[in-house]
This record gives structure tokens, C-alpha cells and sequence, in this order.
């Protein structure tokens, strides 16, 4: 009698211990990715008025940085936490500038006190560096803390019919803000 008491006892208590899954939800992932972007744009907000300085956010398709203006040129942040960020596989990043898709391009030729020389150096900069190098931000975060408005879409696609998406959206201050697919659908 007293085994089986032993023996439900164990039973029971084995039934309360939850193992955790080694495997990761796509859901949580990308949700996840979402929060840390936008945490870090906001610490970088905040860097920026405490610093004086002038940020930039750069986006590719599978990594993000961020980018410290020295007066010359933008440069990769080598510090933690705003080192380069590598995505997991099948993760995916796409940005929009109030509303535009980004073209380095057009941004490059809309600088008006840039000569036509200096933007043919910059583009053939842009063109010979290798992909994993960030020369130009997308999203300017100024050292009064304002954040040049924008859209990022991280993205999960498995390749089959597994797609999740959540967006950050920077709209001029700190904080920025995280939208989950449902309320995404309600913008």
C-alpha cells in the first residue's frame, strides 16, 4: 500500500515537471527578433541624446547594424549591444522609409549639396562593398533623440506556408512600437 502511495505520489509530481521544447516556435522567434530591434533602437535613441551623437540604423536583408556618423563618414558601432546583427535562417528584414521602399540611390542623389563626383564615389563605394558591410543608414536617430520615421518587417518564411510577420514602427520619438500580425491587419 504504501508503494502505490509512493508510486502516485512520483506519478504526480512527474506530471507537474514541464521538459522544455528544444525546438523554437516560429511565432516566438519572430516576436522575439521584433522586441530586441525595437529595445535597441530605443537604447540607441537614448545613446544618441546622452552622447551627443548622430545614429543610424542600417538594414539588409538578413542583418541589421547600427552606424555612428564621425563628420566625415558613417561607421559600424563595434560596441555591445549595437555590434551587427546576423538573422536566424529563415528570417527576413524589409524596410520602409515613411511609407517609401528604400533605395540607396535615390537617397544618395536627393543629398543636394552633394556634387554629381561625390555621389558617383559614394555609389561606386556602395556597388564595390561586400555584403555584409553597412556604409549608409537607413533610419537617422539624431542626438536630440528623434528618429526618422519608418517601417521594418521581420519576416519568418519557411519556404512552404509557414509566414509570420511583425513590424516596428518609428514614427519621429522613443519608444518605437512592435505590431503582432493581427495587429497588423488593423493599421
Amino acid at each position: 500500500m504504501e508503494l502505490l502511495l509512493v508510486l502516485t505520489l512520483m506519478a504526480f509530481l512527474f506530471s507537474m515537471v514541464k521538459i522544455p521544447d528544444l525546438t523554437k516556435e516560429p511565432f516566438d522567434v519572430v516576436e522575439n527578433e521584433a522586441k530586441k530591434v525595437a529595445h535597441l533602437i530605443d537604447l540607441a535613441s537614448d545613446y544618441a541624446v546622452l552622447n551627443n551623437a548622430l545614429l543610424g540604423f542600417a538594414v539588409k536583408e538578413q542583418s541589421y547594424a547600427f552606424l555612428a556618423f564621425d563628420g566625415e563618414r558613417w561607421l559600424e558601432i563595434p560596441e555591445a549591444p549595437f555590434i551587427k546583427n546576423q538573422l536566424e535562417e529563415n528570417l527576413l528584414l524589409s524596410i520602409q522609409l515613411d511609407g517609401l521602399e528604400w533605395q540607396e540611390q535615390s537617397l544618395i542623389s536627393a543629398v543636394e549639396w552633394i556634387n554629381e563626383e561625390e555621389q558617383e564615389e559614394i555609389q561606386q563605394s556602395l556597388d564595390q562593398a561586400p555584403e555584409d558591410v553597412f556604409l549608409f543608414p537607413q533610419v537617422f536617430i539624431l542626438p536630440s533623440g528623434e528618429i526618422s520615421p519608418f517601417d521594418l518587417d521581420i519576416l519568418y518564411s519557411d519556404g512552404f506556408d509557414i509566414e509570420i510577420a511583425f513590424k516596428v514602427r518609428g514614427e519621429f520619438t522613443a519608444p518605437v512600437k512592435v505590431y503582432d500580425p493581427q495587429q497588423i491587419e488593423e493599421l
